[in-house]
């Protein structure tokens, strides 16, 4: 069955939103303890959402999975250590649902007043397969005041956490292991928060430990964080350094990839690190039975490209290294890069490279303009080099000539029709310089 997705907003108690530099982690229990899903907060430059927490569903009871109509407990980490949980209080009559047609029936309003883990739960309900709801939380020791909030609590669903008890930690937790990166399906091309994948690992006696979500940064090659809970002793629903996991990811067309953790053959990858650590680790949802080092799938999809191509030779057989469309580029290359193998006007090419109109910045130093085109799911960094023949590094671009930060990464979703980029360099000093575009590795 479909999950039911709650969705909206976590902050702290002055309302500024957790995010990714600044994760909060949201867990979802039964009503007998076992974790059913935890994912951390994210960051949309155009959303006011931070958080998707999936609960699977089953049409029986089975373990791991809610059910239509059950209830559950929600508590929130909110990276500081501390673990909010409790009751909800019902302050308004009706219950506020979004449907997937997004029709509104009633409206409601809640608060966290309770403190304890073991409380009966009240608070969230399942509805039906694929449904979601809107919830804003807010993390504060008393309730949230509703005078003068009538319009938004039409709008939304308000919770205020209070601090769990000491007692609530007696598990011993330590900060959580890491793991983040990059992924992407067969050809490369990335999951976000339009295509989802989901990530849930797991301990050697198949306990959920904890479950992400992917998302999409513009200015990262990254799309997951799946941040593991550790104990410094064995306690359940925790990790410990050194430990085994095992790695599920489902994709977007709902087929689950079991014990898929790494890209490369990184088996390391499985294995808990040092409390607080961080391991980047990839992940390709693909399948290589012949172990040519293609995906099966995409190596049957190019083969019948080329076939219905001009490229095609009826003496000739199918090569994933040839340059069909001889614009220098192999076409597994291109395949993975999310350009047409068999077009040579489909490349990844820099279009324009010229003087920007005005200094960036202010800055005296001369800026430039470089534009090129993307495909969807890619991410694309710069790189410069004092011949081409020298040293190749990444160097960091504006996205806009006068507004923001400098970055290393452009990404684009996995919306099709990826707009092409224009990025504005400040060369470092005068003497020649050689740039080029690649895709983020």
């Amino acid at each position: 069955m479909n999950p039911f997705t709650y969705l909206g907003r976590v902050m702290d108690a002055s309302h500024a939103a957790f995010d990714t530099s600044r994760v909060a982690t949201l867990s979802a229990y039964d009503a007998d303890g076992t974790l059913l899903a935890r994912i951390g907060t994210f960051f949309l430059p155009d959303s006011r959402r931070n958080y998707r927490l999936r609960v699977p569903l089953a049409d029986a009871a089975t373990k791991g999975y809610s059910k239509s109509g059950a209830v559950l407990s929600v508590s929130v980490e909110d990276g500081a250590g501390k673990t909010w949980t409790g009751d909800v209080v019902d302050l308004s009559p009706g219950a506020a649902q979004r449907d997937p047609q997004n029709t509104v029936s009633g409206q409601c309003c809640w608060t966290f007043s309770g403190l304890r883990r073991d409380a009966p739960p009240s608070a969230f309900f399942c509805n039906t397969s694929g449904g979601f709801r809107v919830y804003w939380l807010a993390m504060k020791s008393r309730p949230l005041p509703f005078s003068g909030r009538g319009a938004l609590a039409a709008a939304a669903l308000l919770f205020a956490f209070a601090p769990a008890p000491r007692a609530c930690a007696q598990q011993a937790a330590v900060n959580p292991f890491t793991y983040l990166g990059r992924v992407m399906d067969a050809s490369h091309a990335a999951f976000d928060t339009n295509r989802v994948a989901t990530l849930s690992a797991y301990d050697a006696d198949g306990e959920l430990l904890a479950r992400s979500e992917t998302f999409f940064l513009p200015d990262s090659r990254r799309n997951y964080r799946l941040r593991v809970p550790l104990a410094d002793a064995a306690t359940k629903g925790y990790s410990q350094s050194g430990a085994m996991l095992s790695i599920a990811v489902e994709d977007d067309a709902r087929k689950v990839w079991s014990g898929v953790v790494v890209d490369a053959g990184r088996a390391e990858g499985t294995v808990v690190g040092e409390p607080g650590g961080v391991r980047e680790v990839d992940i390709v949802l693909g399948e290589d039975a012949d172990g040519d080092g293609i995906d099966d799938a995409l190596y049957a999809r190019l083969k019948d490209e080329w076939e219905d191509s001009d490229a095609w030779a009826p003496d000739a057989a199918f090569d994933p290294n040839a340059d069909y469309d001889r614009d220098g580029v192999p076409t597994i290359v291109e395949a993975l890069a999310g350009t047409d193998p068999f077009n040579a006007k489909d490349s990844l090419r820099i279009t324009a490279f010229e003087r920007a109109a005005a200094p960036t910045r202010g800055s005296a130093a001369e800026s430039f303009l470089m534009k090129f085109p993307t495909s969807s799911g890619r991410a694309y960094v710069v790189q410069t080099a004092n011949a081409p023949t020298g040293t190749w590094s990444d160097v960091a671009f504006f996205l806009a000539p006068e507004d923001g930060s400098p970055v290393n990464v452009i990404a684009r979703p996995s919306t099709p029709g990826a707009d092409p980029a224009t990025v504005y360099l400040l060369p470092s000093t005068n003497s020649a310089a050689f740039f080029r575009v690649k895709t983020a590795e």
